[in-house]
């Protein structure tokens, strides 16, 4: 019994400790500056998504979207995303992003107007973006001020209800009105410059009046009663101007656009799974459970940035947990991350595509999400893009290849797929012109080549092998009259099992004097004595030992 204590021990810290083999089946650049990789894990497994975005690039801007532009919205990723394309302003792709009951959980941002505060106890993580496109990862607390006729007024919320004595600030994002009673004193403002937090603003008084004032876009309405009702009377006139700070404390200076999740997981390159769950006030096991994630990360460099999403709940993936999502990002260059909403709710778009596999079967409507787009106006045809660009799969397998045309951007531009040409050099391979690839019986790495009209792309092809084979059983004792069934494990050069049919494998018995054995693995002695049975496929094998032993005669039991 301790025996198998030991060993079992010894099984689990191996597969703790292993070192995850991702492998980026495919590299698709998707827009000026940014890129989407999809990644594989075949051990675990895994199937990972990443959008890679140069920060840097001036034709990418990143906004924060609320669903139906409202904080109480729900509404797909993909929804969300397509409702803010407009000329100039073309959608690359988006990822979601707060956990939410009715509305998300942490403050939001976008484009430099405060929609919403966190919950009361819940600073947790959120992503921010400033003015200059620096990106920082912070816990904030609501705290904000107006200043007029050289007096101060603490302003309590941000479109929620009110208490006595206390000072909100309502938009458009609280729906069309502030559905405030008599008693209260609403200011109708208008920003002199651009929406920002954290930072003074200046607004002009358009009107004053007593409760339910109507809420339009690039317009607040200040709402006050009790002592802030008699701060506005005494202080604020038609006409004026006055200052608003909207501050969000840890959050960046001239904050423009910021997202919330939970927690932190990646600190200064290092995996802060663990930590940033703890100091968040987190409980019970979320950190450790597997479930598909969402997260987001940035470069030590500032200048990338990262949507991440694992799938999850699937036979093809199995989700990760906190710790590994972290050492994922940290492998992929991610110096500061974030874990955001997972479970059926982690959805990437890429162009309008679903990219990675919802655990739902479909999107999940969400309260928010963060959208990556482009300035740049559609061109004309430059380059094909061969999709996957790089694949690993075991003797003939089957590959479905497709195409995807671009302009000078990566705009994505139509092209007939009738006037495809494939090509490959892997040995013993096929491939069809409608893209149908079939893995050959020999190990090998080339490539495929697509040509459209002078244009031409490559995919880089591994076709691989066995690399070890394991026997069951091991030992096994037999006579004369029943056989003994050997079988064989074979996993392929990545560690990814491959069911290779029985009589695929070789068998060999050593001693064909003491039994035989036959093309499916089955055995059956012929003499007393010990020999080996050895299974081999190629030049991988493992060996089994085998006694017969023959009882004559009568004993009594």
């Amino acid at each position: 019994m301790k025996y198998f204590i030991l060993l079992l021990t010894a099984f689990i810290c191996f597969n703790v400790t292993a070192q995850p083999n991702y492998i980026n089946i495919s590299t698709t650049d998707v827009g000026p500056g940014v890129v989407h990789k999809k990644y594989l894990e075949p051990v675990q497994p895994w199937t990972l998504n990443v959008l890679e975005i140069d920060l840097t690039n001036p034709m990418i801007t990143l906004e924060s979207i609320i669903a139906n532009d409202n904080i109480k919205g729900s509404g797909t990723v993909r929804t969300q995303l397509n409702s803010k394309i407009r000329e100039g302003h073309t959608a690359i792709g988006a990822i979601n992003g707060d956990f939410y009951s009715a509305t998300p959980i942490n403050s939001q941002v976008i484009n430099g107007e405060l929609i919403k505060q966190e919950d009361a106890g819940h600073y947790w993580a959120t992503f921010n973006l400033d003015i200059n496109n620096n990106p920082a990862i912070t816990t904030n607390r609501f705290s904000s001020f107006v200043i007029a006729g050289g007096s101060k007024f603490e302003i309590k919320g941000i479109n929620q209800a009110r208490n006595s004595n206390w000072m909100v600030l309502y938009n458009s994002y609280y729906g069309t009105s502030t559905s405030t009673g008599a008693g209260v004193k609403e200011l109708v403002i208008s920003p002199t410059d651009e929406w920002l937090v954290n930072d003074t603003m200046k607004f002009v008084v358009e009107s004053i009046g007593s409760g339910n004032a109507v809420l339009n876009k690039n317009k607040a309405v200040l709402s006050g009663e009790g002592s802030a009702s008699d701060f506005i009377t005494q202080n604020i006139h038609f006409g004026d101007t006055i200052s608003l700070y909207m501050g969000l404390t840890n959050a960046l200076p001239k904050l423009k656009q910021l997202i919330g999740g939970f927690p932190r997981i990646v600190k200064d390159g290092g995996n802060y799974a663990i930590d940033g769950y703890r100091e968040e006030g987190g409980t019970s096991t979320f950190h450790t459970d597997i479930h598909p994630r969402s997260a987001i990360g940035f470069s030590a460099d500032s200048t990338k940035l990262f949507f991440v999403t694992i799938d999850g709940r699937q036979a093809s993936s199995r989700g990760m947990n906190l710790i590994e999502l972290a050492d994922f990002m940290i492998y992929i260059g991610v110096e500061h991350g974030m874990n955001l909403d997972g479970g059926g709710s982690t959805t990437l778009i890429v162009r309008d595509e679903v990219e990675n596999s919802p655990s739902d079967g479909s999107e999940r409507s969400v309260h928010n999400s963060l959208g990556v787009f482009t300035s740049a106006s559609k061109g004309t045809l430059t380059s094909i893009q061969i999709e996957p660009d790089h694949f690993r799969l075991f003797k003939k397998d089957n590959l479905k290849f497709k195409n995807v045309g671009y302009d000078e951007y990566y705009n994505p531009i139509s092209i007939n797929n009738s006037k495809l040409v494939y090509s490959s050099n892997i040995a013993g391979s096929a491939i069809s012109n409608s893209g149908d690839f079939t893995a050959g019986t020999i190990e090998d790495t080339s490539f495929v080549v697509v040509e459209y009209e002078g244009l031409k792309d490559t995919a880089r092809i591994v076709v691989k092998g066995i690399g070890t084979i394991f026997i069951s059983p091991k030992t096994a004792l037999a006579d004369t009259f029943a056989t003994i069934e050997f079988k064989a494990t074979t996993f392929d050069i990545d560690g990814v099992k491959q069911n290779l049919s029985k009589n695929e494998i070789e068998w060999i018995v050593l001693d064909t004097s003491i039994g035989l054995i036959d093309s499916l693995g089955f055995f059956k002695g012929k003499a007393n004595g010990e020999t080996k049975v050895i299974s081999k496929y190629g030049a991988n094998s493992d060996t089994a030992e085998i006694s017969v032993q023959i009882i004559e005669g009568t004993k009594l039991l």
